[in-house]
């Protein structure tokens, strides 16, 4: 269940690149800085990993639980330890957001 309560739009205009986004703390801190008005990119290696560890997602995926926020959001997939997946990242991150 995602808490919808308002916060203070401290971090509107700002972009947050979120590695590892799709489970556990990484998708808690994609929550929170989007609740904080940050539009998000979810990146991670699987980002279906959230059902590896049986987390049920309140939307279809995690940057759709991040726009539930009014924020917009984009998902990447890849391997960042690949230099060029990590230029698509950012690639991904400047096109989307």
């Amino acid at each position: 269940m995602l808490d919808l309560t308002p916060l203070e739009p401290k971090l509107r205009g700002k972009v947050a690149v979120v590695t590892g986004g799709s489970r556990g703390l990484g998708r808690a801190y994609c929550h929170r800085l989007a609740r904080l008005g940050a539009k998000v990119l979810v990146a991670d290696i699987d980002l279906r990993a959230w059902a590896e560890f049986d987390e049920p997602l309140a939307a279809e995926s995690v940057a759709a639980e991040c726009r539930t926020w009014g924020q917009r959001a984009a998902e990447f997939e890849g391997d960042l330890s690949q230099p060029a997946a990590a230029q698509a990242m950012v690639d991904t991150a400047v096109a989307e957001l």
